[in-house]
């Protein structure tokens, strides 16, 4: 039998099995963390996308959470400053160079929440002058 950790992510308490990554964990207790290359059902690819960053208190860097296994007493922050602006950053950077039809794609379904799309483009003004629509 698969131990339980405890941690605390965003301020909420999690009990999950000590085999989570955090993303997994968060998932738990109704937290989404934003990712593009992961995918519970495919072998973890050790976080390429990097939109899954979050701040973990005593780290000195930021971690990918699809690919950080959880540990007892770990304290997670989602949404730092830091994160977003980091992630706000990445996204940018990985739509520079791609076709602006992310809401029509359909691959969309795939590998994205349509309505966290939404509200990370909608958080990107400078987008909106690229032309992306929502």
């Amino acid at each position: 039998m698969m131990a339980n950790v405890t941690l605390t992510i965003d301020g909420q308490k999690v009990i999950v099995p000590s085999d989570y990554n955090i993303i997994e964990a968060a998932k738990t207790v109704g937290i989404d963390i934003p990712a593009l290359c992961y995918d519970p059902n495919l072998e973890v690819v050790g976080g390429a996308c990097r939109l899954c960053l979050v701040e973990i208190e005593g780290s000195r860097k930021l971690q990918t959470s699809c690919s950080t296994k959880v540990k007892e007493g770990m304290i997670v922050h989602t949404e730092s400053e830091k994160v977003v602006a980091l992630r706000k950053e990445i996204l940018q950077l990985l739509l520079d160079n791609h076709p602006n039809d992310c809401l029509t794609c359909q691959k969309l379904v795939n590998v994205y929440s349509k309505d966290m799309l939404i509200d990370m483009m909608l958080n990107l003004g400078n987008m909106m002058e690229q032309g992306i629509q929502t």
